[in-house]
């Protein structure tokens, strides 16, 4: 119950000001193309900090073929969160996104693990495979216990944000090629992930912050476990 208020509230709070901060753009190709495009919006530092990089990647490669494919073109995109619907939260235990970066062998290993399970002890049920599966993550990346420990666990949530939302692009003359000028409602899938360690001393997890890995399943759900 904590868990899940806290994460709503996190997550309402962090897509709202993010996408109040960075969704409302307006892009200019002609102007990208004859700039200097190696800073910008897409390399603000707390805009990393809080979109993993590969989600901006996908953006950075849009706006980069935008700019030298059609001139003139000139993007608006205006997004107002109005609401926050947790759909899911669960935890991974043991292991974390920056564990796979530094061991890129455990990459999908809970995946791998949960699909061991279903298939030799006949489960479908993920909640009845989930107590099998985190002991054998366990012991997968205990045996890295050199490097990093298995004192660490990621929180992910999976999230509906209703926003109101202004999408139009337009040619050099001014004609709307995609889009209109007139707001509607767009729902938009939203997936957070956090990061947490274990205080030895006080023995109880300490959070880090939220950071968003996924949207509209550009990613496919960027998974890493």
């Amino acid at each position: 119950s904590d868990a899940s208020s806290d994460a709503s509230s996190d997550a309402s709070s962090d897509a709202s000001s993010d996408a109040s901060s960075d969704a409302s753009s307006e892009t200019d190709a002609a102007r990208d193309a004859s700039s200097d495009t190696s800073s910008g919006p897409m390399d603000d530092v707390q805009l990393h900090f809080m979109v993993h990089e590969d989600l901006t990647a996908v953006y950075r490669s849009a706006l980069s073929k935008l700019s030298s494919d059609k001139e003139g073109i000139r993007v608006r995109l205006n997004m107002r969160p109005v609401g926050c619907i947790i759909n899911a939260i669960y935890v991974l235990p043991h292991i974390t996104r920056d564990h796979v970066r530094r061991e890129p062998h455990l990459r999908n290993v809970f995946s791998k693990i949960m699909t061991r399970i279903k298939k030799e002890r006949n489960l479908d049920n993920p909640i009845m495979i989930l107590p099998h599966a985190a002991d054998d993550l366990e012991r997968a990346v205990g045996d890295r216990s050199d490097l990093f420990g298995s004192n660490s666990s990621t929180v992910i949530v999976m999230a509906t944000i209703p926003c109101v939302e202004t999408f139009c692009v337009r040619d050099k003359n001014g004609v709307i090629l995609q889009g209109s000028d007139a707001a509607e409602e767009v729902l938009h899938t939203v997936q957070f992930e956090m990061p947490m360690n274990m205080d030895e001393e006080k023995k109880e997890y300490v959070p880090s912050h939220w950071q968003i890995t996924d949207w509209d399943d550009l990613l496919e759900g960027n998974v890493w476990y």
